[in-house]
């Protein structure tokens, strides 16, 4: 609790952000597919439940990052003019307010996008489990589709890893024909 002082980190935003990715093992590359539909959205930084979530762009100077997973609820006040952000804190029994000055559809619209890209995030944590046999089974249309999403999510990202690749490397996007042949190389079961 700070009763109201603020808060001193001796470490930049940038320092703290970086911290957490890498503990969190949030990749670059699985951030930028999570967010290719998502064009002006914030990036959050994204580890399953745990969520460090800007309020607005990393730009704008009044950018606060806060953990979603650690608020209780969340509403906008107009006579504020701003969200309020409820945190429970468990040692001191009380609730923490935090007045942000956003836009309530913009935070709402961040917000959703966090509970997708989680949700995606768990789905391809439970077909990696099903398939090594670690998890309840499931009914067949289950494995179906959890396997059809994982599949088209394995698509996505290996064809931004063969773009990033072509691009570093040659200079140029690659050619259908190449990210045709990745696309099946990458899914096409053993075979003796």
């Amino acid at each position: 609790m700070t009763n109201g002082q603020p808060l001193v980190v001796n470490r930049t935003l940038k320092e703290m952000v970086n911290e957490f990715a890498e503990a969190k093992q949030i990749w670059q590359l699985d951030t930028k597919c999570f967010y290719l539909d998502s064009c002006h959205c914030p990036i959050a930084y994204v580890a399953g439940r745990h969520a460090l979530v800007p309020s607005q762009g990393i730009r704008d100077e009044n950018v606060v990052y806060y953990m979603s997973e650690k608020m209780a609820h969340h509403h906008f006040d107009r006579k504020l003019g701003g969200m309020i952000l409820c945190f429970k804190d468990p040692a001191y029994d009380q609730e923490i307010k935090l007045l942000l000055d956003v836009a309530s559809l913009r935070f709402e619209k961040i917000l959703r996008k966090v509970d997708k890209i989680a949700a995606r995030q768990e789905s391809i944590n439970r077909q990696a489990q099903e398939w090594l046999g670690l998890m309840e089974k499931v009914t067949w249309h289950e494995s179906k589709q959890q396997n059809s999403d994982f599949l088209e999510w394995q698509k996505i990202w290996t064809s931004n890893m063969l773009e990033d690749f072509c691009e570093k490397m040659f200079g140029q996007p690659c050619h259908e024909a190449c990210e045709e042949y990745m696309k099946h190389y990458f899914h096409r079961p053993y075979r003796i």
